[in-house]
């Protein structure tokens, strides 16, 4: 536990020195403030200052990746997956502000003595305020605007906002040592707006270009920070409409996250900017304020509705030998200029359409196949209707060779996790597409009105909605632990595992907790192991996991999200030996069929063995046993049978029965629950034992007959060679080793783990 309190003071130390490093932002305000003050930085030639209420601003922000930074031997992996967004409102009388934040944050920390400890947050909040306007307080939406007919811009300043976490909206979850303690905290996220211009070329283009790459203020001075949310928009009709999408950084700490623009955080820390966590993000804006008609003239939306309400992303074909993930639909996109008076002819112009936002996963999906680096996950088909030309030096751009009024496009995916937005523009006429449906300026690919990169189609099939691509909170009845380790996204993305000897392609249910066995001796039993655990199995080979560095990051199941240093699933791994020696050594007693090298976890299970032979020797001697005891009168097994109450009938007719494949069958069910008992070591169990008179602990026989951790006893003999063989020697299963014990003093179902 000091662990967790060591690095959590270490990451609250650095928020401290990020709060210390950003507080420039109130020592130049002054001067910044002073240079906008109409607030357009030159003053327009027919400067008009109007006061809009009507409209609506709305900032989306996505967080999404990890970083490594390292301090004096310890090495912390930062990994955020946050969302947030803010929408305000504006009537004559208020501003409605509506806001959420939610995602995940894992801070996971080495020290220099390898000991590990990790800090995960989920945030999750919404909130709702309406704001009155009020005389010399709040102007309404977007405050004072500065709007010159004649070159038709308006230049005004937006609010640059802040998400504020309170205790109930957080919920912390620190482990160190094996031990975890779940608290409820708070969190914040800022965020600085840049300077926009819409339209190149003007005074306020070269300031806001200057100001955002360099941080040169009026006066010439540098800044250490500027402070941003100036736009100059173009103006029609009395209102303004438009968006724009920047990438951003995040500085991610314990406490939250401070959210700004690359080129202004170089201008302020340089170099030192690569000591802190720093991760890639997009933040969009869109704005509509003013007297904006209420209808777009251009839109953009699926050529069929119904394919795309149930769309999901599958390979195209040339990616997707065989259809092993599914049989690809390319999707129809189409945007059209419509006439805002009626009666009248639509215009027409060239339409340019963008993949915008566009993943770039590994792979098709999580594990497979292995020689696939990172690409667009969308992309315009080859083949595309006659005048759609895919810009040769840009394959994410496709336009019209001629002018039109209406065109469509072609999308393919080329990864089970693909995401996107398609965008269409019409720069002679100075329009963007807007999705009717959303009202946003572009379509999203799958359809994802969440925005958590999962396609709402799949979500819908399994029954659930707005759960972050984070999200791990799977839960199985008497099981003390959540989730399995896989993130929503991962398990949405899928896996290809085995199926006997065929690969297939798995998208795996939200509803289950999943485990993944590496088993190329195919002596695991997933059915069985489902109906004694409650969770579903995988089987996997060398080829479906990483299996490029050591122990245990050979085992990395979804390497094909993110690097090997970062969060992952691991398989574990079950081999067999061939024959009564262990190979490595490390358990060379006969008598030992099987063992684990840890009991934690899969991540820390290097070593599952199984032992076949050794189990061919244990029935072996029990037909031994049954030999003695019915042609040596008076021998010690004799002596067991009598004791054991079995007719000494029944114990002559099993006899009789167990020839080399009646051994055999018994063989082949004690490799499977032996196979069933290792990886439960491997999933935290310790196995039924009994603290002897020394303090040390052994092997027990006591606790539920049917829990495949219990170890069999003497009498456990004579039943598996006689009731058995008699009533059971084809079943899949030994004696009635069929699922983990929820007693009292083992408990074995409530410790299982398959979370990492």
């Amino acid at each position: 536990m000091l662990q967790v309190t060591q690095s959590r003071a270490w990451w609250l130390c650095s928020l401290v020195i990020g709060i210390f490093l950003l507080g420039g932002l109130n020592s130049v305000w002054a001067e910044q403030h002073e240079f906008v003050e109409s607030p357009v930085p030159l003053g327009y030639p027919d400067e008009q200052i109007i006061c809009p209420t009507k409209g609506t601003v709305t900032y989306t922000l996505k967080i999404n990746g990890q970083d490594v930074t390292h301090n004096e031997g310890t090495t912390v992996t930062t990994i955020a997956n946050v969302q947030a967004s803010l929408t305000l409102t504006g009537a004559e009388t208020s501003v409605k502000e509506k806001g959420s934040f939610s995602g995940t944050i894992t801070h996971s920390l080495v020290d220099s003595e390898g000991n590990k400890s990790k800090v995960v947050q989920t945030i999750n909040t919404t909130e709702t305020n309406t704001l009155p306007i009020v005389e010399g307080g709040l102007m309404g939406l977007v405050g004072r605007v500065a709007v010159s007919k004649k070159l038709s811009l308006a230049c005004f300043e937006v609010t640059e906002p802040k998400w504020s976490i309170t205790d109930g909206d957080t919920t912390e979850v620190a482990t160190a040592n094996g031990h975890s303690v779940t608290s409820h905290g708070s969190a914040n996220l800022s965020l600085r707006v840049p300077y926009y211009a819409e339209t190149p070329g003007t005074a306020f283009a070269g300031f806001a270009n200057k100001a955002e790459s360099s941080g040169i203020g009026s006066s010439g001075t540098s800044l250490s920070f500027i402070e941003g949310g100036v736009f100059e928009t173009t103006w029609h009709n009395g209102g303004s409409k438009g968006n724009m999408s920047v990438p951003v950084l995040a500085l991610v700490t314990v406490g939250g996250a401070m959210v700004s623009t690359q080129p202004a955080i170089k201008s302020q820390w340089g170099d030192a900017m690569n000591q802190y966590p720093l991760i890639q993000g997009t933040l969009t804006i869109n704005w509509s304020i003013g007297n904006v008609p209420l209808q777009p003239k251009m839109t953009i939306a699926p050529v069929t509705p119904e394919i795309y309400q149930k769309w999901v992303p599958v390979p195209r074909m040339k990616d997707n030998p065989n259809n092993m993930y599914g049989v690809p639909m390319p999707l129809g996109i189409v945007a059209e200029l419509k006439s805002q008076e009626k009666g009248k002819p639509a215009p027409q112009g060239r339409i340019d359409f963008y993949l915008t936002d566009v993943s770039t996963n590994k792979g098709r999906c999580c594990n497979y196949p292995r020689d696939v680096s990172k690409k667009d996950d969308l992309c315009f088909a080859d083949e595309q209707a006659e005048g759609i030309v895919i810009d040769p030096n840009d394959p994410k751009h496709a336009y019209t060779s001629e002018r039109v009024s209406l065109a469509a496009v072609i999308v393919e995916a080329t990864d089970c996790g693909a995401y996107g937005r398609v965008k269409a523009v019409c720069d002679e006429l100075n329009e963007t597409a807007q999705d009717e449906a959303t009202g946003r300026p572009s379509l999203s690919i799958p359809r994802d009105e969440n925005n958590n990169h999962v396609a709402d189609a799949w979500e819908e099939e399994q029954g659930i909605r707005s759960y972050n691509e984070d999200w791990d909170e799977e839960e199985v009845a008497g099981q003390e632990i959540k989730g399995d380790g896989l993130s929503l996204y991962r398990e949405y993305r899928g896996f290809v595992v085995l199926n006997g000897s065929s690969l297939i392609h798995k998208r795996l249910s939200p509803r289950d907790k999943d485990l993944f066995v590496i088993d190329e001796g195919n002596i695991f039993d997933t059915q069985l192991w489902k109906q004694a655990s409650g969770i579903t199995a995988y089987r996997l080979n060398n080829e479906l996991v990483f299996n490029r560095g050591g122990l245990t990051i050979d085992r990395i199941v979804d390497y094909k999200m993110g690097e090997p240093s970062g969060y992952h699933k691991y398989a574990v791994r079950l081999t067999t030996e061939p024959g009564l020696e262990d190979s490595d050594n490390i358990r060379p007693q006969h008598n030992i069929y099987g063992y684990c090298n840890n009991s934690s976890s899969p991540e820390d299970a290097d070593y599952t063995k199984i032992f076949p032979a050794r189990l061919r020797g244990y029935i072996d001697r029990i037909y031994t046993l049954l030999d003695h005891a019915l042609n040596r009168p008076g021998s010690d097994e004799d002596k067991r049978l009598q004791a054991s109450g079995i007719p000494r009938s029944l114990a002559q007719q099993a006899f009789s029965m167990m020839g080399e494949t009646t051994r055999e069958q018994l063989v082949q069910q004690m490799v499977t629950v032996c196979a069933i008992h290792e990886v439960g070591h491997a999933c935290g169990l310790p196995g039924h034992e009994v603290v002897n008179d020394d303090g040390s602990s052994s092997e027990s026989s006591e606790g539920c007959k049917s829990c495949p951790m219990r170890y069999p006893d003497s009498p456990n003999e004579l039943d598996l060679g006689i009731l058995q063989v008699l009533f059971k020697n084809n079943a899949p299963l030994p004696l009635q080793y069929n699922s983990f014990c929820n007693d009292e003093r083992y408990n074995c179902r409530k410790k299982l783990n398959v979370k990492d």
